[in-house]
């Protein structure tokens, strides 16, 4: 019994750090470094869009949401949400390297008909293929996962999930310096309303 305390002690202490997943997004990397850095116990909790992340936060399932500043929508969650979040702390830290992955070698970039990408680093897939057809996803990891099941002939990715799914590197743009921004409850809002009210 014992021991079963302690554990459920230990997760309850830990931060809870929601940001966009599946396993091996950018976004995932940039949480582990961010707990690490501030020498944090912690718990990354990997949502299917960054607004999930967000709801979570409002409900107070999660302690804080980290969000790349190269999200399109960034703004949007921002001003959608000021009364209940807030910004906390902001980082830098470099995305993993992105590239073009296929499934198979010897693909020429000519060749790419169809590309899997995550709406951020969407320009990289048109200027590099500006005749593909782009399919939009949830994540880098998600759109690497396009390729794998055959729906796509290639994707904006990262080395990450290349490594994780053998994909094949057919364009390399490197590691992309980046903001990062970090949300937390915003506790005054009932006394906004309070005030508002008086």
């Amino acid at each position: 019994m014992k021991n079963e305390q302690e554990s459920i002690n230990g997760y309850f202490n830990k931060l809870k750090i929601a940001t966009l997943g599946p396993e091996g997004t950018c976004s995932e990397r940039a949480a582990i470094y961010y707990a690490n850095k501030n020498n944090v116990k912690y718990k990354t909790i990997l949502c299917d869009t960054f607004e999930t992340a967000i709801k979570k936060l409002m409900f107070e399932i999660v302690d804080i949401v980290i969000i790349p500043s190269a999200y399109r929508e960034l703004a949007e969650i921002v001003f959608e949400n000021m009364d209940h979040i807030e910004l906390s702390d902001v980082f830098l830290y470099s995305t993993p390297g992105l590239v073009i992955a296929t499934g198979y070698e010897d693909v020429s970039i000519n060749e790419i008909k169809t590309m899997a990408t995550h709406s951020s680093p969407s320009i990289l897939a048109q200027k590099s293929c500006p005749n593909a057809k782009l399919i939009y996803c949830s994540s880098n990891s998600t759109s690497a996962l396009k390729v794998v099941n055959g729906d796509v002939d290639a994707c904006v990715t990262t080395r990450i999930c290349v490594e994780m799914n053998n994909l094949h590197i057919v364009k390399d743009f490197g590691e992309v310096p980046m903001g990062w921004n970090v949300f937390k409850k915003n506790n005054n809002n009932r006394k906004r309303i309070k005030n508002a009210n008086n």
